[in-house]
């Protein structure tokens, strides 16, 4: 586990609560601040992920656990916030979607600290 002194500083991700909202991922997206654009790279990002098309109208509930904690990465990922930190994600994900999710990370420009194995 990884210590801050400053976590006030982070946006907390979660695996163990990966979503808040429970309807619509329209709701989810409206909370991290996703404009349009950054929306359909979340789009593409979960297709490329999981396989499956989701859109602002996805039922959070017809998720399963791995694919909510995707969303919840993929959520930070293309939000506003420049530093992430990640909770507990290998409990719910099979090792070559961690993979790519950890390649997404890498390339991205945010300060992500992971707490827990990824």
């Amino acid at each position: 586990m990884i210590f801050m002194e400053d976590k006030d500083r982070y946006l907390i991700l979660d695996a163990e609560h990966p979503l808040i909202c429970t309807d619509r991922l329209y709701d989810e997206m409206i909370l991290y601040n996703l404009d349009p654009a950054k929306r359909q790279r979340l789009y593409q990002g979960f297709l490329r992920i999981t396989g499956k098309n989701i859109d602002q109208d996805t039922a959070l509930s017809a998720l399963s656990g791995g694919q909510k904690v995707i969303l919840m990465v993929l959520l930070g990922l293309n939000c506003p916030a420049q530093r992430l930190c990640l909770r507990e994600l290998s409990l719910s994900l099979d090792p070559t979607k961690e993979a790519l999710l950890r390649e997404l990370m890498a390339k991205s420009t945010k300060e992500i600290i992971v707490e827990g194995e990824l």
